[in-house]
């Protein structure tokens, strides 16, 4: 998840930088989400429908404030040092 929110997120790094670190949190964290509940499912389907239910719904508060806090980071970062959000954009 995190390389697929770099290539998606890094074009908004240094115009949007709180759009950028909220959106990066959210494929980060939908992404391991996912992953961990396509993992019970191949290992057991049925058996651990139930978690599965519960990894989705459970990560549906991580996700919000996990964007929330990535977002407010990129844009203080952006304030405080904007070189590097320049450069990140540029690699």
């Amino acid at each position: 998840p995190a390389v697929i929110a770099h290539y998606a997120t890094a074009h908004l790094v240094s115009t949007r930088p709180m759009m950028a670190g909220a959106l990066a949190a959210g494929i980060g964290v939908s992404g391991a989400a996912c992953i961990a509940s396509l993992l019970l499912f191949l290992s057991g389907g049925h058996l651990f429908l139930n978690a599965i239910k519960a990894i989705l719904l459970l990560h549906l508060p991580i996700l919000i404030v996990d964007g929330i806090i990535s977002g407010l980071c990129l844009k203080s970062l952006g304030k405080l040092q904007p070189t590097i959000l320049q450069n990140a954009q540029s690699r």
